[in-house]
C-alpha cells in the first residue's frame, strides 16, 4: 500500500476536526474519512455519537435534553474508563 501524499496524513489535528464538525460542513473525502476512522475504536465512536448528539441538541435549542444526553455521556465515559482499567 503506498503512502498517502503529504497533505492527507490523518493527523491528531485532522482527526478532531472531523469528529466536532457539523457533518453538514464536511465534503465527501471527509464523510468517507470519517466513517472509516470511527469504526477503528470503539470508545472513540461513542464519543463521537455523543459529541454529536451534543451539537444537535445545542443547534436545535433542545436543553431540555440535557438530562438524558448527561446520562449517556457518563455511561460512555464509565464505559471507557473501565477499558482502561482492563489494561
Amino acid at each position: 500500500m503506498p503512502a498517502p501524499k503529504a497533505g492527507e496524513e490523518l493527523t491528531v489535528r485532522r482527526a478532531r476536526r472531523l469528529l466536532t464538525s457539523h457533518p453538514d460542513h464536511l465534503d465527501e473525502a471527509q464523510i468517507l474519512r470519517l466513517k472509516k476512522l470511527r469504526p477503528r475504536c470503539p470508545e472513540l465512536d461513542a464519543v463521537a455519537d455523543c459529541v454529536a448528539a451534543f451539537a444537535t441538541m445545542m443547534t436545535d435549542k433542545d436543553g431540555h435534553l440535557l438530562p438524558a444526553w448527561l446520562a449517556r455521556w457518563l455511561k460512555v465515559k464509565t464505559a471507557d474508563q473501565a477499558s482502561r482499567d482492563e489494561i
